[in-house]
């Protein structure tokens, strides 16, 4: 009788062992899963705003975007704030935004703000000894 109740016990208790493991495995691939979908939702609302970069061609530096936007303020260095309805498709000259100053902010209809300025690039001419 003693050999069945400790073969019924043994039982038990590796049941148990058995169902906490798989309990924690599943806890841990649940856990899992909503890091990356939570992860994979925050990178896509970074992807759907435009990304502004500056590009200097011709003698000219323009604001290249990687989706079109709409600039709705304009913070100058004086502290002047425009309110503004500027649509760039793509590219725009930084001069048509800036004007006569060196940098500004831009904000967006996204929400998103950018510093840009006038990029003064120099060209050095190598002469041979």
């Amino acid at each position: 009788m003693k050999k069945g109740i400790s073969t019924i016990l043994g039982t038990a208790i590796f049941i148990q062992i058995l169902v906490v493991a798989l309990a924690l495995a599943v806890l841990l691939v649940v856990h899992q899963t909503a890091t990356t979908v939570k992860s994979e939702q925050n990178l896509h609302s970074l992807a759907q705003h435009a990304m502004i970069i500056e590009s200097y061609e011709n003698n000219q530096t323009y604001l290249v975007a990687t989706s079109p936007f709409v600039i709705t303020h304009v913070i100058y260095p004086n502290g002047t704030v425009t309110n503004d309805n500027i649509t760039v498709k793509y590219s725009i000259p930084a001069s048509k935004i800036l004007g006569k100053e060196k940098w500004a902010v831009i904000v967006t209809n996204e929400g998103t703000w950018f510093n840009i300025s006038v990029l003064n690039i120099t060209t050095i001419t190598l002469k041979p000894p």
